[in-house]
Formats: C-alpha cells, sequence, structure tokens
C-alpha cells in the first residue's frame, strides 16, 4: 500500500469577521492553481490513486475536489479523523477496516497533522522535524501491515516549488 499524504493549498486567511470557524476557509485561487497544477502533475507522473480521502474542513475538500478532477474513477470520501485534532489511531483504524483493499490512497489534510502521521509511520515518534508545505506532498510505501507505529518507508518528500519543476 502506499500513503500520498497532500497538504491542502494556500487557504483564505483566518479572520473572525469573514470566516469565523476555521474550519470554514477556503482555498484562495492562488491555492487553487497550485494545487490544480500539483494533482495534474501526479497524473502527468502517473502516481496511481485509487481512493481520495480528506478532511471535511472546506480548504481541504476544496483540494480533494481538485485532485478528484484529476482522478476521475478514485472515489472520494471524507473522514473526521483528518479535521484538525483528529485521532491518527481512529484514521489507522478507518483505514484498515473499510479501506484494506486499496492500495494507493491520497489523504488530504492539515498540518502538524500529516507529517505528525508521517513521522510515526516511518519512526514511530511523532517528533521528526517535518515542515509539509501547502500543497506539499509525502509518499510512503507501507512495508508491513498498516499500523500507527514504524510500518513505512519514506518515497518522496517535495514542496510543490520543486515538484512542479520535475520533467
Amino acid at each position: 500500500m502506499k500513503l500520498f499524504l497532500l497538504r491542502h493549498g494556500i487557504a483564505e486567511n483566518q479572520n473572525p469577521l469573514y470566516f469565523p470557524e476555521d474550519s470554514k476557509r477556503p482555498l484562495t485561487e492562488k491555492g487553487k492553481k497550485e494545487v490544480r497544477k500539483v494533482a495534474q502533475k501526479m497524473r502527468d507522473l502517473e502516481f496511481k490513486i485509487d481512493l481520495i480521502l480528506s478532511s471535511p474542513f472546506v480548504r481541504a475538500k476544496q483540494t480533494a475536489e481538485i485532485a478528484a478532477e484529476m482522478y476521475k474513477k478514485s472515489p472520494l470520501e471524507f473522514s473526521e479523523h483528518l479535521a484538525c485534532g483528529g485521532s491518527a489511531g481512529a484514521l489507522m483504524k478507518e483505514l484498515k477496516t473499510r479501506y484494506q483493499k486499496r492500495e494507493n490512497i491520497l489523504i488530504v489534510g492539515h498540518e502538524p497533522y500529516l507529517s505528525n502521521l508521517a513521522s510515526v509511520l516511518i519512526s514511530g515518534k511523532p517528533i521528526a522535524n517535518i515542515d509539509l508545505k501547502k500543497a506539499g506532498l509525502i509518499v510512503l510505501k507501507v512495508d508491513e501491515e498498516l499500523r500507527l507505529g514504524p510500518c513505512a518507508t519514506l518515497k518522496l518528500f517535495i514542496s510543490p516549488k520543486y515538484f512542479l519543476q520535475i520533467g
């Protein structure tokens, strides 16, 4: 199994006047364009995706919907466990019970959740100093059974700036 961890794109700044709830902040136009380019590059490089699983927060949902435009055959689903403050343990249980037959899962979410998740799956501890940029991508290959602990190898960690330069 491969896990593709994609951070949402650039979102509107927190502003209690316009977005009283953090979960409602949308992507900016620049964020949408950058995510579209990253998703297009993923498809162009023939990254296989057979499920898109996203946080229900608006900015992550929009990011996932843009990715789904590139991967039309991949179902798009949402998990409360990917919301800010979600439980990585509950996410692992959900992945193992509901999606165990999926081989290539694109997970769209937030920081520091995604970098902590990657750290735990690689090293067993959420302490790696990983700085996942907005619209940045981490690819993990699960070496053994998926669990909340060391079970994966880092295959790719890249910011959108450099990812888009790949020919």
